[in-house]
């Protein structure tokens, strides 16, 4: 009988031990996909310098229904002393939102039509964040000291991986930005043609700005991806994004974005 039950619980839990760690996540990332239903919760949060002190945060759930309509929701911040403040996506806070993001023809995208700030459902979701880890360069490494009936995974993405994450995101928000001053309804938008100049004139220097900064900062993102050894999928996604550049008077700054997701639900 116990050689039995030993064969039993290693064919359930041998399998990834003998995968690579690439070869690991790979299925852990094609589990998630084949999976129709499931929730996650999280939270992320940006620190300046090395304070210690994070100077933005925000919590937020999801759920994934149908295999390719995703919910998001970020909750809503307490009144408080703390000196954290809440999580933006450029010029627009994160507190409070709901959205919805649709998978068609290999991207998510927003679902709602004529949406025009879907950037903060982007950084959230951990299915778009895991399609970018899988489709560029990076490094996958096991640690050690995994939970019981897990395997931790650490993928480094390549610096220009990094970079180009970064920039993705960051030139996103500057082209919702730009698209919002030509939405009547919008604050952003003016029936004042020269007021509409002027306020087009700050957006391309802005963007200039953003780009010469972008070419000149350096980017380091780590993930860590805790897989359970019996399902093949998911319990963990965490990252940490490092970023540092100077502005025009030299000054050297220093900025980290971590966040952490849950999963759970799995239907």
């Amino acid at each position: 009988m116990m050689f039995w039950l030993s064969l039993t619980l290693c064919v359930q839990g041998c399998g990834m031990e003998q995968l690579s760690a690439e070869q690991s996540f790979n299925r852990a990332v094609a589990g998630l996909e084949g999976v129709d239903n499931f929730t996650f919760k999280g939270d992320a949060a940006i620190r300046n310098g090395d304070s210690g002190i994070f100077k933005q945060t925000v919590a937020f759930e999801g759920q994934l229904q149908n295999h390719n309509l995703l919910t998001l929701t970020t909750a809503k911040s307490p009144p408080s002393s703390s000196t954290a403040s809440t999580y933006s996506a450029g010029s627009m806070s994160m507190d409070g939102l709901k959205g919805k993001m649709k998978y068609e023809k290999g991207a998510w995208r927003p679902l709602a039509s004529g949406y025009s700030n879907g950037d903060w459902m982007s950084r959230l979701n951990p299915l778009e964040q895991l399609q970018y880890i899988g489709d560029t360069d990076k490094k996958v490494a096991e640690e050690y000291g995994a939970a019981r009936g897990t395997k931790v995974l650490r993928i480094e993405l390549a610096p220009e991986a990094s970079r180009k994450m970064l920039s993705e995101a960051l030139n996103g928000q500057m082209k919702q930005l730009r698209n919002r001053m030509d939405q009547k309804g919008d604050l952003l938008y003016s029936d004042n043609a020269k007021a509409r100049e002027r306020l087009q004139a700050v957006w391309e220097r802005e963007n200039q700005e953003l780009n010469r900064l972008l070419s000149n900062t350096d980017v380091s993102t780590v993930f860590h991806l805790t897989v359970n050894k019996k399902s093949y999928l998911p319990q963990k996604l965490s990252s940490e994004r490092k970023i540092s550049y100077k502005d025009p008077s030299g000054r050297k700054w220093d900025e980290t974005m971590v966040s952490d997701i849950s999963f759970s639900e799995f239907r």
